[in-house]
């Protein structure tokens, strides 16, 4: 199997913190599963030059002249904190024809997280959507294989791009399109929480105290620092856990 690791980071400010926070964490992973690694730090397409736009390039990975040559394309967002000891995610489920992603409603569990913010329809009808749901599909990583989803994706982006103008959920947008899109049409496929662990949300919801953001690093494979949330704090795990990283 050929796999390629990419990270969109657009703008040279985000690139910058990127490259000085998250990228050796992404290097040494593709390095030591054997995958490719590619960062995309330009618009794929130019149809709305907005930043809420920057988001919708994920799915356009799957669509490129290079896109072909692999049998699997995982995307994820640049403030991802991948642990060394993290597997294969490729290998971490049975795809099928599905793209790989986290129901991230799961974290820390589906009862309390539903009492937070309510459940996984609340999250898509407050863009529009009407689906009877209790997952909230979590872009942040997903599998992509681009022979079979290159079209599907491409969709969606024509579909729902120009809405990038006008809307008031940032890159919520993003997330709440293609998560309804993939759960209507049926082509989602959960992989484990580990690989898209939200450490805002539970940070927030069970309290640093109960949860230390150390053993949460240590829990997980793919930390994600969505939200800027502790980005500070990424430095000294490095140092503490990966001494000559």
């Amino acid at each position: 199997m050929k796999v390629l690791l990419t990270v969109i980071a657009i703008t040279p400010p985000y690139l910058f913190l990127y490259n000085n926070i998250f990228r050796k964490s992404h290097e040494f992973y593709a390095k030591k599963h054997g995958y490719d690694f590619r960062v995309i730090e330009n618009m794929l397409d130019y149809t709305v030059n907005h930043a809420t736009a920057f988001s919708f390039q994920k799915i356009l990975v799957c669509s490129q002249e290079w896109s072909g040559q692999y049998d699997y394309i995982v995307c994820i967002d640049a403030d991802i904190l991948i642990n060394p000891d993290s597997p294969a995610i490729h290998q971490c489920v049975e795809f099928g024809d599905k793209i790989g992603i986290v129901d991230e409603k799961q974290q820390p569990e589906l009862e309390l997280r539903e009492k937070y913010d309510g459940t996984g329809a609340d999250y898509y009808k407050n863009s529009g959507f009407y689906v009877n749901t209790r997952m909230e599909l979590n872009t942040g990583v997903m599998v992509f294989q681009p022979r079979l989803h290159g079209k599907f994706l491409r969709y969606i982006f024509d579909k729902y791009i120009n809405g990038c103008i006008t809307t008031k959920l940032g890159y919520h947008y993003e997330q709440s399109v293609v998560g309804y899109q993939l759960i209507v049409n049926n082509m989602y496929k959960i992989i484990p929480g580990k690989f898209n662990a939200l450490w805002g949300l539970s940070k927030d919801i069970m309290g640093e105290s109960k949860v230390p953001m150390e053993k949460f690093f240590k829990d997980n494979y793919f930390i994600h620092f969505a939200g800027n949330v502790d980005w500070f704090s990424v430095p000294n795990i490095l140092h503490k856990f990966i001494p000559n990283f």
